[in-house]
């Protein structure tokens, strides 16, 4: 069986602030001057265009349209044009292992909670940890895997579908919102989910495309690390929901009798 190599170390740049979009911009337009310095000056105008209406997207695409016309690049300000020279980026997040150690929350005296990760085996399909005499919480013996009958509710409230699930150590008693009291007790036996992970790095492939006649005549590609707070600077924006409908107005008129 072939095993898994790293490739060798290798440094990728990190885009931190709109200065490192003009950076960009000016290489791709350098690169796009290249590839079409063959053309007639003026023969084929460009119109520059965004895949979506990221923040990035359409930042970058000014910037562009100012780096080509600094090289003498015919650039369209209608869509009309017959070559479109398109900007789309796609954001990639790496995903840390999850972790299913989770700690009891003091909420009040003698009542603690713990949430996400844990499917209890039994006649429920969730229920509380089982308690012992004083509020210790007490964990039954590790058990094989095995597969859950039911999916689980991850940590970002979406539905995983049924997964290999084992028996809560002893040291560690989570829940699903799971509060346990004082004297409480259950009958249903722990069986923890992996939690799902959080984005551990970003990275964002933006690729510029130049189009035309339903064709790719020419093309870049760069990949970048970026913030994992700044993602959402390259992602499409969500759709907004429709607003409720105005309620009809009724007009009074006072008539005399």
């Amino acid at each position: 069986m072939p095993f898994a190599e790293s490739h060798a170390p290798k440094g990728q740049k990190t885009m931190r602030a709109v200065q490192h979009w003009d950076v960009l911009a000016d290489d791709i337009a350098s690169r796009i001057a290249d590839k079409t310095r063959e053309w007639p000056p003026g023969a084929h105008p460009i119109y520059v265009a965004a895949r979506s209406d990221a923040r990035f997207n359409q930042g970058l695409r000014k910037l562009l349209i100012l780096r080509l016309v600094d090289r003498g690049i015919t650039v369209a300000t209608e869509p009309t044009a017959a070559v479109h020279l398109v900007v789309d980026a796609q954001v990639v997040q790496h995903i840390q292992p999850g972790s299913s150690a989770l700690h009891w929350m003091p909420l009040a005296a003698g009542v603690s909670v713990a949430r996400d990760g844990v499917h209890f085996h039994g006649a429920n399909a969730y229920s509380a940890a089982p308690v012992a005499e004083g509020g210790a919480a007490v964990a039954a013996a590790a058990a094989p895997a095995e597969t859950a009958p039911v999916p689980a509710p991850s940590a970002f409230g979406a539905i995983l579908p049924p997964m290999p699930v084992t028996a809560a150590p002893a040291s560690v008693v989570p829940a699903v919102a799971a509060v346990r009291r004082a004297g409480g007790a259950a009958q249903d036996t722990p069986v923890l989910y992996p939690r799902p992970g959080v984005p551990d790095r970003s990275e964002v492939l933006v690729v510029v495309s130049l189009e035309s006649g339903g064709r790719y005549l020419a093309g870049t590609s760069d990949v970048y690390s970026v913030a994992h707070d700044d993602a959402l600077l390259y992602l499409a924006p969500e759709p907004l929901l429709p607003g409720p409908q105005p309620a009809p107005l009724k007009t009074w008129r006072v008539v005399s009798p």
